[in-house]
C-alpha cells in the first residue's frame, strides 16, 4: 500500500517511499514561497527525487527551492533528479546552482511539438554520466508519423549538465 501524499505547503505535495536503500520522493504541484520542503531535509540519504510532477514554479518558489537543495547538501544528503519536467529544466539551464553543487540529474523530460497534427509529446531521456547531453532535435511523431521538432530552444540544452557532479560553486547565503 502506497503512503499517502504529504503536503508541502501551497499546491505542492511529496509522495514518500523507502526504494533501493535510499528514499524517493515524488513531487507534485506548484512551487511557491509556500512551499515547505523542512520534512525531506530530514529523510535519509540519498534521495531521489522524482520531478514530473512539477507543473509550475515562480520566482519566490525557486528561491525556495535552492534553499532546500543547499540545506540537504550541506546535511550531507546525497541528491538526485530523476524524470525533471520541463518547467525545472528551464529554471536549471538558467540558474546556476538550481540543481546544487553536488547532485546529479538522471533524466528529463524533453518537449516535442508535431507541425503536421499540432500533437504534443515528452520524450524521457536517460543523462549518461559523465558524458554529452544528447538531446534529438527531431523524433517521429507517434500520432501521424511525421518529424516531430524540439518544443524549446536546442541552445537551451547546450552544456545544460557539462561538469555534472561535483562542481566547484559557491552557495550565497544572503541576498545579493
Amino acid at each position: 500500500m502506497a503512503n499517502p501524499a504529504q503536503d508541502l505547503g501551497g499546491k505542492l505535495l511529496a509522495q514518500i517511499e523507502p526504494r533501493d536503500g535510499g528514499t524517493w520522493v515524488a513531487l507534485a504541484g506548484t512551487v511557491t514561497e509556500i512551499a515547505d520542503f523542512t520534512p525531506l531535509t530530514k529523510l535519509r540519504s540519498p534521495l531521489r527525487l522524482d520531478l514530473i510532477g512539477i507543473e509550475r514554479i515562480n520566482s519566490l518558489g525557486v528561491r525556495s527551492w535552492i534553499h532546500f537543495v543547499r540545506d540537504c547538501e550541506l546535511a550531507g544528503l546525497e541528491l538526485s533528479f530523476e524524470r525533471c519536467s520541463p518547467v525545472m529544466i528551464q529554471q536549471l539551464s538558467m540558474i546556476s546552482n538550481f540543481m546544487g553543487t553536488r547532485s546529479r540529474v538522471k533524466s528529463l523530460f524533453v518537449p516535442y511539438l508535431c507541425p503536421m497534427c499540432n500533437a504534443e509529446q515528452l520524450s524521457l531521456l536517460e543523462v549518461a554520466p559523465n558524458g554529452p547531453l544528447m538531446v534529438p532535435p527531431t523524433i517521429p511523431c507517434p500520432k501521424c508519423r511525421a518529424t516531430m521538432h524540439l518544443d524549446e530552444l536546442e541552445e537551451m540544452y547546450t552544456g545544460l549538465l557539462d561538469g555534472q557532479g561535483p562542481r566547484q560553486r559557491a552557495y550565497s547565503t544572503g541576498s545579493r
